[in-house]
């Protein structure tokens, strides 16, 4: 009896360990997975908070932003600009003293973030920029490197860079072409820059230029540009700018549109102007007729026909053919043309008694509002 008794001590004393370990197991186990949720709330933390400078500067290098930020020295290789407080932008080696370093509060005192701004540059410290084709670094708009750093509790630290940029476009004529280009009647096409810029090309075209009759004209600097090698992706520019649309409609016959009103100085040679800033995107094959007119970014996701009256004041983007047939009026587009149609059977035409002049004022002011596209982001590990 004595022997079972021992027994039994030995058999509970064994269990009363085997339960320990197992408690000492689950109280590691949990605290670890504790642990495991709590860095990985950190760490998603200073992520968004990262993530909230970057938009912040983007959303401020807009013009039209409430509290902008300036960029003072667009073509220097060394500007900072720099949002945070003090004690943190020094950290990332803001200089008071240096007239190149510039610095702003956030406006989100409240989230604990530090964002950087300087200029893209090449190898030889070059400011380079974008022209929203990537043809080119040399013409456009500044691509800004914004770097932003989050902190949470704990030395929680999380650091995001995106490449941004202005969207843009670099209108390389008065009207850009991949098809063949055939002007007629009495119509115009002016790549001389009516808005006091840098003169521009009539026509450049991936193909070449014909015309019907004697009673055109065209002019530009040079007047055509024929077998161009410029391959734009126009429908890539109207994928992007779609969705920022404050009209939308389905292609057919429109007469009568108003998307602006454009004043017309006297004379049938002179540019228009209009204060209202619309981006119209059509989807689908159109034919504008009836003086439908508007000002702003007009997209066409399929082929364009113009005629009776039509007027437009700034960018007019057409994925496919494009047909002007008519005039009446002063002016049928003030600003440019770019159309991506390329038919075997199907010219682009522009005739009637149209007119279309180049005015860079007339792109600018339509487009200096566009949000900043991200080019490219990256989330940086130290």
């Amino acid at each position: 009896m004595k022997k079972e008794e021992g027994f039994i001590l030995v058999a509970v004393l064994l269990v009363t360990c085997v339960l320990t370990v197992l408690s000492l197991g689950a109280m590691m186990y949990a605290g670890t997975e504790l642990r495991i949720v709590g860095n990985d709330r950190s760490t998603k933390q200073v992520f968004y908070l990262a993530e909230s400078g970057l938009e912040e500067a983007r959303a401020r290098l807009a013009t039209n932003s409430p509290s902008p930020i300036t960029d003072a020295l667009p073509t220097d290789k060394d500007w900072r600009l720099f949002i945070g407080t003090l004690t943190r932008a020094q950290s990332k080696g803001f200089n008071p003293a240096n007239p190149k370093h510039f610095r702003v509060d956030s406006l989100n005192p409240s989230l604990d973030y530090v964002v950087v701004l300087a200029h893209k540059i090449n190898g030889s410290n070059q400011v380079l920029l974008w022209d929203g084709t990537g043809e080119s670094t040399a013409v456009g708009n500044n691509i800004y490197v914004i770097t932003s750093e989050g902190y949470g509790p704990n030395g929680a630290v999380k650091t995001l860079q995106a490449e941004v940029s202005r969207l843009t476009f670099n209108f390389p004529a008065a009207l850009y072409a991949k098809d063949r280009v055939n002007q007629q009647g009495k119509s115009a096409i002016n790549g001389l820059d009516q808005c006091g810029g840098f003169n521009k090309p009539g026509v450049v075209t991936m193909s070449t230029w014909g015309n019907t009759g004697n009673a055109w004209t065209l002019e530009g600097d040079p007047a055509k540009i024929e077998n161009s090698t410029l391959d734009y992706d126009v429908l890539g520019m109207i994928n992007r700018l779609k969705s920022k649309a404050n009209y939308t409609l389905n292609g057919s016959t429109v007469s009568g549109g108003n998307w602006g009103n454009i004043q017309f100085p006297n004379g049938s040679d002179q540019a228009a102007a209009c204060a209202d800033h619309n981006i119209v995107y059509i989807r689908g094959n159109v034919n504008l007729t009836g003086h439908t007119q508007g000002c702003g970014i007009l997209l066409v996701e399929g082929d364009l026909t113009a005629r009776g009256g039509f007027e437009w004041f700034g960018p007019v983007l057409v994925s496919g053919q494009i047909s002007f047939l008519g005039g009446g009026a002063a002016t049928n587009v003030t600003g440019a043309i770019l159309s991506a149609g390329n038919s075997v059977t199907v010219d682009d035409t522009f005739g009637g008694s149209s007119v279309l002049l180049y005015c860079s004022g007339g792109i600018e002011s339509q487009t200096v509002n566009l949000p900043f596209q991200v080019l490219r982001w990256v989330e940086i590990f130290s």
